[in-house]
């Protein structure tokens, strides 16, 4: 669950109780993709902030580790606000972000 500020949460018990993802100090936007190779948890992605840095980030362990995966300079979109952001759930490491105005971004690991 995102809440903005206050970071992004998960449930590991059908949302009876959510914990907060540590790292996750802003998360506007999340989705869900296929897993990495070899695991068993889908792949988050974020864009908001974590571990104080701004940006898009990718966890194969639900939150444990984060890698950036954002465009290095300029942001994305009209003032740099993205409004929708999708994971593919067939190609692992490919997530789609609606731009605010300029388009879809396509970020994957080829």
């Amino acid at each position: 669950m995102s809440l903005g500020t206050d970071g992004l949460y998960a449930s590991t018990n059908s949302g009876t109780t959510f914990t907060k993802i540590q790292g996750v100090q802003n998360s506007k936007l999340f989705a869900f993709g296929k897993s990495q190779p070899g695991k068993s948890v889908p792949t988050v992605y974020v864009y908001g902030m974590v571990n104080n840095v701004n940006g898009f980030f990718r966890s194969d362990d639900m939150g444990v580790t984060w890698n950036n995966i954002g465009p290095v300079g300029a942001g994305i979109g009209l003032g740099n606000e993205p409004q929708i952001m999708a994971a593919d759930r067939q190609i692992y490491g490919q997530v789609y972000v609606g731009t605010n105005g300029r388009g879809i971004y396509v970020g994957s690991l080829k």
